[in-house]
């Protein structure tokens, strides 16, 4: 179980604050750089570009974490349960959980196209699932694996399970903290026809947080289900 966390409401709304000011000031300046310095059909183009971006928002991220966990007067290990169980159990968790989700999500999702489909509004795959499948150099697949299979379970974890959640729980609040953080999780996805799936996604890593007390966990489990998806995605493009 969760344990008691001193996030004190106040800093975690300075922290959710910093967050959207890192990532909008990261898109702006990489989208500066974009239009002074490159032609408009280079930066889809630039890896080395979008990659730098894209690792200084997360690091930026993590950055603003480690000054609100010292704030708090709690390091990265008390705060998560880094190194509750053994690590091999955690994996193997991961694992299973990721084996169960994957197909379960994926079915969801196409119940949910076809009912999009229903009321004639054609859905289109995510625009970040749209570029992956138009990229055929190794080295576009190599950003968005790391992207998506390293920077997006570590951070989006660590804000909405590790921080969020329990500070909302720890108001007095499990129930709007489940389904509040989840729903807002997918939320910010913006993608409807997976709106329900990465609901029910959230749903699942919170659980594992709250089940096990090690954000490791759920980070993991995140990881594996994004690496499935990717090498679906690369492998069958065409799929929906």
């Amino acid at each position: 179980m969760v344990a008691g966390k001193p996030w004190r409401v106040e800093l975690v709304a300075w922290l959710l604050l910093g967050v959207a000011a890192s990532i909008l000031i990261g898109t702006v300046i990489v989208m500066g750089y974009n239009s002074a310095v490159l032609k408009p059909d280079q930066f889809e183009n630039n890896i080395f570009i979008r990659f730098i971006g894209m690792f200084s928002i997360n690091l930026l991220i993590l950055l603003q974490v480690n000054v609100f966990l010292r704030w708090q007067g709690i390091t990265w290990r008390e705060a998560f349960g880094f190194g509750e169980g053994k690590i091999s159990r955690t994996i193997l968790l991961a694992l299973f959980v990721t084996s169960l989700l994957v197909p379960l999500a994926l079915g969801l999702q196409k119940i949910c196209w076809m009912v999009l489909e229903s009321f004639n509004n054609q859905p289109v795959p995510q625009p970040a699932i749209q570029h992956l499948q138009q990229t055929v150099t190794l080295v576009d697949r190599i950003y968005h694996a790391i992207l998506s299979i390293v920077f997006a379970p570590i951070v989006e974890e660590v804000l909405f399970r590790g921080i969020f959640y329990p500070c909302i729980k720890f108001q007095g609040h499990p129930k709007l903290a489940l389904w509040g953080t989840s729903l807002f999780f997918a939320l910010i996805h913006g993608h409807l026809p997976t709106f329900l799936p990465l609901t029910l996604f959230a749903l699942v890593l919170t659980l594992l947080y709250e089940s096990t007390g090690n954000l490791l966990t759920p980070i993991l489990t995140h990881s594996f289900f994004n690496a499935l998806n990717f090498f679906l995605v690369i492998s069958l493009p065409q799929s929906s």
